[in-house]
């Protein structure tokens, strides 16, 4: 890798999705206008950063391992989009940044271990769990592929660590000695983009339960584990960290009012993927989470930032429980980084614009790697009092939250509070 010099532009090589090849999570497996639009959007996005950084990008997967190999000596950092795993695997984003460490060409996000770790939602619970951070009650149901061997035919539960194949499910009392009641949700335990959650995900009854596996199993074809979890009834929280020594950007929450009643409250597959589906029309609000719950969130989450060995940015996902107590429930590092994403656009509330955004996670892994160079760009931390900005559309005031949030502000700018 060339040494920094001030005088000269820094060599950032940005990867991302082929759009050519098929994507398993896509609705019809392959990019259509809203993904073309959204990567133009992050292309325009950093050419307003062309002063500081020359961007070169790269999503042809046929030829990106060797590309990345005959330019790494001329490669200052890599910005990591390719979310979506390599040849659009999304079991294989940590292979990307497995051969970026092996090449030792620096690079933007979470390195493999963590996300091989929060790719697991299990493993990530447990690892809450030993830390003291809240979870909601689980179950592991394993992978039914082996019972079918000994002549079973429905998945055993297993709990923390695997058990015998021996517990056969036949009704629902199983679920009932381990402390789970309806209604209940049940989820792949390792995939992204919601891929295999929906209104049918959470069940009232055993039927439901049957119902919702074979959605798991047939319509999605996710033959992995699944979890059962307790259904949560309270708003969806989403916290966002930028930085190693991380900000905390403005807690948000889901907005489900225009959501039928028949319809449970869930954020999943519909909601990303289906622009005809009553989900579509979820926004997203600043959280009228009370500062003591807001704090509560706010520590665990950034213990868990640390515990798991996220970089430079990430979202962590909560859940109040029927008595309002939030309960954690997935962590997102290399979270979705699209103009219209959790991440952005909770940005924005605070006055972060989308070239901005970028800009911060580029130079938190630069500062990472010891290789920041003197900016024109000085941030300082300055407490956010009362601002007004955008979200969905409509301006939202936001509210005073606790002392760990701040506006992340450019010192040539003058505040506006």
């Amino acid at each position: 890798m060339p040494l920094n010099n001030q005088n000269r532009k820094l060599k950032v090589f940005v990867i991302h999705g082929d759009p050519k090849k098929y994507n398993p999570i896509l609705p019809g497996g392959y990019w259509d206008e809203d993904d073309f639009l959204s990567l133009n959007k992050a292309k325009d996005a950093l050419s307003s950063l062309s002063n500081d950084y020359d961007f070169t990008y790269y999503c042809n997967h046929d030829t990106l391992l060797m590309d990345l190999k005959e330019n790494r000596d001329n490669i200052d950092l890599v910005l990591q989009l390719c979310d979506e795993g390599w040849f659009n695997h999304p079991k294989m984003e940590m292979h990307v940044v497995s051969y970026l460490e092996m090449l030792g060409i620096p690079y933007t996000g979470s390195g493999p271990q963590c996300l091989a770790t929060t790719y697991d939602k299990q493993t990530v619970l447990e690892i809450a769990k030993s830390i003291n951070v809240p979870i909601p009650l689980s179950i592991l149901v394993e992978n039914d592929s082996e019972l079918k061997n000994h002549g079973l035919e429905y998945p055993v539960i297993s709990i923390n660590v695997p058990i015998p194949f021996s517990i056969l499910v036949e009704n629902d009392s199983e679920l009932k000695n381990h402390g789970l009641e309806y209604p209940i949700i049940v989820k792949p335990n390792s995939t992204d983009g919601s891929f295999g959650i929906t209104a049918k995900n959470v069940c009232n009854s055993y039927e439901d339960l049957l119902i919702a596996l074979k959605s798991i199993r047939s319509e999605f074809g996710i033959d992995g584990s699944v979890l059962i979890q307790e259904y949560l009834p309270g708003p969806d929280i989403n916290v966002g960290l930028i930085g190693n020594e991380p900000i905390v950007l403005p807690i948000t929450e889901e907005d489900y009012s225009s959501l039928p009643d028949n319809l449970p409250k869930i954020c999943g597959f519909e909601s990303k993927w289906e622009d005809s589906s009553p989900y579509w029309n979820i926004k997203t609000k600043p959280t009228s989470l009370d500062e003591n719950r807001q704090k509560i969130i706010i520590d665990a989450s950034k213990k868990l930032f640390k515990r798991i060995g996220v970089k430079d940015y990430a979202r962590f996902d909560w859940r109040l429980d029927r008595n309002g107590n939030p309960r954690f429930i997935e962590a997102n590092p290399n979270c979705g980084w699209c103009w219209d994403g959790h991440l952005p656009k909770t940005a924005s509330l605070c006055g972060i614009d989308y070239p901005q955004f970028f800009r911060l996670i580029i130079e938190s892994a630069l500062a990472r790697y010891s290789q920041l160079r003197a900016s024109s760009y000085n941030y300082k931390l300055v407490k956010s009092k009362n601002t007004t900005s955008e979200l969905s559309g409509k301006p939202v005031p936001l509210n005073p939250i606790s002392s760990s949030t701040y506006l992340f502000i450019n010192e040539q700018n003058k505040v506006k509070n």
